[in-house]
């Protein structure tokens, strides 16, 4: 069923309670692609965004996306970001979701909003980015989509250690099943970020290939210009012998010495003679 927005639900109770007093919340849900984390954080967003007014427009799939939202949205809002796992392979990105997480901290300190990641894990390196997430919701792997186990974590002020207490399971309806349009928005959002990542990581793909293509054509050159000035310096050792009697140069004949076409042969001598 829908969660309530009123006392009997302790948890949008209090999120929405806490701006009251001046303390933000972040939430995270935790899990695997289509495990329903997605769906989760964007109830959660429904529910506790003061103005009632949470829709696609406060969701992002881009990091530079998520710290714009957060600078313009008022106070009060909810801002999700939503990250498909597109990203997540890339190794740059943890040290992207440490600046994420320091930008919002650095938000936290002087306006009152929301924020919820949907991500498939979160490693949070240092005391201070532990202390900012609240609520963490961990998808169940074998479960019924959108079946999470519901914490309160916890960071002891003074020794530093964090911790969390589990509060039991928890179970979140679709954020808009009265708003069709709304929920065709925010695929149609999600599918052309997909598409942009499909075409990005094509792209360093087909960048790849031809760099390594290139870096092996120059290990080629290097093998087969070094070979060059082995032969360069044989036949300068004895010219006489890779000549006919004529006093022409037999390409043949070096070509059978050393292993070589006769146009390599030609090569070798045209810069030989040029030197």
């Amino acid at each position: 069923m829908r969660v309530s927005l009123d006392c009997d639900n302790p948890f949008t109770f209090q999120v929405r309670n806490r701006l009251k007093y001046d303390r933000n919340t972040m939430i995270v849900s935790l899990g695997d692609p289509r495990s329903g984390k997605s769906e989760s954080e964007k109830a959660i967003g429904r529910d506790v965004d003061i103005h009632d007014d949470f829709d696609h427009k406060h969701i992002s799939f881009l990091p530079q996306d998520y710290m714009k939202q957060i600078r313009t949205f008022g106070e009060g809002h909810f801002i999700q970001f939503d990250e498909p796992g597109a990203e997540w392979s890339n190794r740059k990105f943890m040290s992207v979701e440490n600046t994420m997480l320091n930008f919002t901290h650095i938000t936290f300190g002087s306006k009152k909003i929301n924020v919820g990641w949907a991500v498939p894990i979160l490693r949070m390196q240092d005391v201070a980015s532990r202390m900012l997430v609240k609520y963490t919701f961990t998808m169940i792997p074998n479960g019924p989509k959108g079946m999470s186990l519901f914490y309160a974590n916890w960071v002891d002020k003074f020794s530093g250690k964090s911790g969390r207490t589990r509060y039991g399971m928890c179970w979140f309806a679709p954020a808009f099943p009265d708003k069709p349009e709304e929920e065709k928005e925010y695929l149609e959002m999600k599918k052309q970020y997909q598409d942009q990542s499909y075409e990005k990581y094509w792209n360093e793909l087909i960048k790849r290939d031809k760099k390594e293509e290139e870096e092996e054509g120059s290990k080629v050159m290097e093998v087969k210009k070094a070979k060059m000035l082995r032969i360069m310096a044989e036949i300068t050792k004895k010219p006489y012998k890779y000549k006919t009697k004529k006093g022409k140069w037999n390409y043949a004949k070096i070509g059978f010495d050393f292993e070589v076409n006769t146009l390599m042969a030609r090569d070798i001598v045209n810069i030989m003679e040029s030197k």
